[in-house]
Parts: structure tokens; sequence; C-alpha cells
């Protein structure tokens, strides 16, 4: 993997530029005697011939089933950070896979934005010599810079737009099939930034790190965060303006001049008698270097580079048993107390907000005379008063507490789902399972509205509304109406008089008024302890079951952790046999 250079690395390459100033002479002539000027050859195309050693691309090709196996393993007990799982799925896939091409990034590093290393690309896939030139000056050349640009191999140059990325078919030499990658095809990445291309970086095999300054070269890495991969590059290039001699960093560090490149290819477009400065240029420029990694490397064509990058990122997510113990001691502690916290405030707020609410509605909102013009609206204004009142604090300080049980212990068994990134390289993404929070307040409520399909009894408010008909109806049916019918009757037909009919009316209409007000009274009375004692016991329930799911959630929290250890020891000793 990537060796980031020393301190001193950035002042001996300064120093190092100010004693070469000037062009290193007599290189060119000392290269004509291999490039002839009649018939001039691209140097960094020059498939490698059928009978080179092929490297050992799985070096154990006997280790493929273990490691699959290790690998759904992983993905099942290990969390979706840093884009883990998407990773993992691709090594898998790869394995599996013999015809998956190999794909690369390249990412700008530091302050080097992607218009900057834009010219490097376009020098390893510059093919001079072609007789077909179309893809490369009229598309490739014409990309736009707002999206990642993917370019794969295929016989005839084309164009797919995606949502976060630009897939360019193109018939260049360095993308075909090599023997250093066995017999796989490569596919580059040229990303935009970190940032911006953390789903198209996470499918690639192994990243280059790109700058232009030299700085950069002891600058950190971009931290990783749940979301975003760590950055393991398996190769910085340090593209600088122009470049008077070869400069050799070590194997982790390619010095390179693509624009110096990039003139050498438009010298021998404007003519082959150009070949003795394109040579010079060319070999100058160093692009060689980047394309023989690029091409014949074993170490960057293999998986090794993707495996100890895994390795890694698991190591650093894994927790030894004794850390996990004193972490879930302490996380024991802070849930105990939250959920005690939460179940004080939920008390206060039934006392201070759903019973002042309740004494309200009964007062203000559905009083017994109301009844004789809202009696349709008796289940509305109800169900609006509970959906306001009924814990609304409560219900999402619990959705909290819940989700901070259940994002605490990671073992959750991520959902299917397909991507159109994935489907280009034929496997399937893993995205982190999401835990459904089954609010108990929410659950209580709704019983309170409308009654459980299991259950044989009406919800309370079905019978307050069936309650408010029954003695609005026998008020004015029972009481009211016959009373009315009788004083009419003696009135007309016996000739009473109407003092005395009109007093019989006027008993009647009282009976039935007071009637009414102590019905309802008391159907809302009941009602309203109805709601206060559901809520206690919503409450209580809501406290059981946050600490039965801590309880659970921290026995297999411990668990996981023995489990994730074991196989990261297992996937070691397969990464280990794997070099």
């Amino acid at each position: 993997m990537f060796l980031r250079p020393s301190g001193r690395t950035v002042p001996r390459l300064l120093s190092a530029q100010r004693r070469h100033t000037t062009t290193v002479q007599g290189s060119a002539s000392s290269l004509t005697a291999h490039f002839h000027p009649s018939h001039p050859s691209h140097p960094s195309h020059r498939c490698p011939t059928p009978s080179a050693p092929s490297p050992l691309v799985p070096p154990r090709p006997d280790l493929a089933p273990d490691l699959v196996s290790t690998l759904d393993n992983l993905v099942a007990n290990f969390p979706n950070h840093q884009s883990i799982h998407t990773r993992l799925l691709l090594l898998k896939s790869t394995l599996e896979n013999p015809r998956l091409p190999l794909r690369v990034a390249l990412v700008p590093h530091g302050s080097t934005s992607r218009p900057q290393i834009k010219s490097l690309l376009d020098a390893a896939l510059a093919d001079p010599l072609a007789s077909d030139q179309t893809w490369y000056n009229d598309h490739w050349l014409k990309r736009i810079l707002q999206k990642d640009a993917l370019v794969a191999y295929g016989p005839f140059a084309g164009t797919e737009t995606h949502n976060s990325r630009v897939q360019f078919t193109v018939p260049s030499p360095l993308l075909t099939p090599r023997p250093a990658r066995h017999g796989r095809p490569l596919q580059i990445l040229e990303a935009t930034s970190v940032a911006d291309s953390v789903g198209n970086i996470a499918l690639c095999h192994y990243t280059i790190l790109v700058t232009n300054d030299i700085r950069a070269l002891s600058s950190p890495l971009p931290e990783p965060t749940a979301q975003n991969p760590a950055l393991a590059p398996a190769l910085m290039v340090l593209d600088l303006d122009t470049l008077t001699h070869k400069i050799d960093l070590g194997p982790h560090v390619v010095v390179l001049s693509s624009r110096m490149a990039l003139d050498a290819v438009r010298q021998i477009k404007l003519s082959t008698a150009n070949a003795t400065a394109y040579t010079s240029l060319w070999t100058n420029s160093n692009i060689d270097q980047l394309i023989h990694r690029l091409s014949d490397s074993p170490s960057l064509n293999s998986l090794t580079p993707l495996l100890v990058h895994l390795s890694a990122t698991l190591h650093r997510m894994a927790t030894d048993p004794a850390r996990a113990s004193h972490a879930l001691a302490h996380e024991d502690l802070m849930v105990r107390n939250l959920t005690r916290d939460w179940a004080k405030h939920a008390h206060q707020e039934r006392q201070s907000v759903l019973q002042p609410c309740l004494q309200w509605w009964a007062k203000k909102s559905l009083p017994w005379y109301k009844l004789y013009y809202r009696i349709g609206d008796v289940r509305a204004a109800t169900e609006n008063m509970l959906i306001d009142s009924y814990l609304p604090g409560a219900s999402y300080r619990l959705g909290y507490l819940l989700g901070r049980i259940d994002h605490y212990t990671t073992t959750q068994n991520p959902s299917q789902s397909s991507t159109d990134e994935l489907l280009d390289l034929g496997i399937a993404d893993l995205t982190e399972g999401k835990v459904g929070l089954s609010s108990v307040i929410v659950d209580s409520r709704s019983e309170l509205i409308a009654a459980p399909a299991h259950s044989s009894l009406p919800a309370p408010l079905a019978q307050l509304e069936d309650s408010a008909r029954s003695i609005l109806a026998t008020t004015i049916l029972a009481i009211q109406v016959p009373t009315f019918l009788a004083a009419a009757t003696g009135y007309f037909q016996y000739s009473f008089s109407l003092y005395s009919m009109t007093g019989v009316f006027a008993l009647g209409t009282v009976v039935g008024l007071m009637y009414l007000q102590r019905a309802w009274g008391i159907a809302i009375e009941s009602f309203q302890k109805q709601v206060l004692q559901q809520a206690s016991q919503a409450i209580a329930q809501a406290e059981n079951v946050a600490h039965q799911r801590w309880s659970e959630s921290s026995k297999r929290e411990r668990n996981a952790v023995a489990v994730r250890n074991k196989l990261l020891e297992t996937f070691d000793s397969l990464v280990k046999m794997w070099k």
C-alpha cells in the first residue's frame, strides 16, 4: 500500500530540480536508435508479448472460496461504515467473476482541482499513431468536468451519462486485457474530488492520488467519516509542468509531466519528422512509468492493495473485548439515565400538557350544549386534540432514545438494493439496514383513536362518539320531543291553558338539558380517565421496552465483538497467504 514520503522528500525534490534547470542533452539522440523517424511507434502502448510471464492473479486460486465465504460473513457482521460493504462486495465479485474489470480512481489531492489533473489521463490515453483519432479529439478531450469520467475499453467509441458520472467507451490499448491483470480489462475513473465522488471511488479497486503541488506529498489524507471511505492510495503522482530529468522518490511516488507528454503527442501528430523531439519529450516526461504501472505492474494489478486496505479499515472498526466491555458499561449507565429522565419528563408532560388539553377540550371545544350542532364533529375534534397533545414531546424523545440504543449496536442485517454503479460491475449493493422504531406512544394514541384489528372491543374514541349520539338522541327524542308533543296536544286538542302547557314544555326542555349535561359530563370524565390511564400505561410500557431493547442490544453487541474479531483473524490469515 501507499507509503507517504518522508518530510525530507519535498526539499530533496526542490533541490534536485534546482540542480537540473536545463533539459538533459543527448537523451533524444540516444533513443533514436530504437525509434525510426519514418515509422515511429508509441512506446507507451506496446502490448506485452503473449509469452510474457503472467503474475498469479489470484496468487492463490485455492483461497478464493474461503475468501468469498469470509467476505459474506464480514458483510453480515460489520456495520456499513465508510462504504465498507460496497468494497467487500467489490472484492467478492472480483474473485467470483474473472472477467470483471479492474477499476482505478485518479483523485485530486491537496489543493489540486479536477481541471489541473485533466492532462494526466489525456496523456495516458493518447495514441497518436492510431488510424482513427475521432474519439480522442472530438469526444474525450471535450468531456465535461462537472461529473466524474469513467473510461472503459470498447471496440467503438461511445458515451453514456449517469447521475454522477459520464462513462466513455474508447478503443485505447491501455485499457485492454493484460497478463498482469490475468486477462482483465482496465477501467479508469477520473474523480472530481473526494467529497463529490465518494460513491464512485468506493467502487474502485485502488486509488491513485494526483497533485501538481509538491507540498501535497506531505499533506494529510482526507479523514474518513461514517459515509466516506478511507483513502488508502496505492500510488501518488506528482504532475509537474516541466521535468528535466527523472526523479525517483520510491516505489509509491511517480514524478512526471503530463504536459510534456501531450506536447510530444502534438509534435508527432504534426509530422513524423518530429520523431526525435517526440521521443525526447515523451521520455523526459516519465509518463511511461505511470502507464507501465497501470498496465503491467503486478503490485497494482493484483487484488493485494484492496485486500490490505480492507483489512486496515476493518481493524479500525473492530474493538477488542476489554475495550468493548468498558464502552458497554459506560453506555449502559448513559442509557439507564436517559430512560429514567425520559420517564420523568413524560409524566410531567402528561400532567402539564395532556391533562390541561383534555379539560380545555371538554369545556371549550365540545361542551354539552354544542352537541346540538357539533354532533358530527365529535370524532374529528377529539382526534385532532389527541394528535396535538398526547405526549408529543415524549414520543419524539422516545424515538431518540430507542434510536440511540439501536444505533449503538451495529450488527444490523443490511437490505438489498441496486444502483447503476454497482450493476456496472455486476454486483449488488448492500446499504445499511434501517431499524424501524416502534413508538409505544404513537401506538398507544392510535389505540385510543381506532381499536387494533385483534381487539373485539371498540376504541375509546368510538365509544365516546357512540355515547354522544345516544345521549343526544335520548335528550331530544325521549325527553324534549315527547314533552313538546304533550304540551301541543293539551293546548290544541284538550284546550288546556297556554300557560300550563308552556310550563310542561319548559319542564321537558330543562329536564332534557340537565340530562344532556349530566350524561355528557359522565362520558367526558370516563374518556378523560381512559386517556390519562392509557398514557400512564404507555409511559411504563415504553420504559420497559427501552430497558429490554438495551438488554438485548448490549448482549448482541458483546457477541458481535467476539464474532467480528474472530472473522478478522480469519481474514488476516487469508490476506497473508494471498500475498
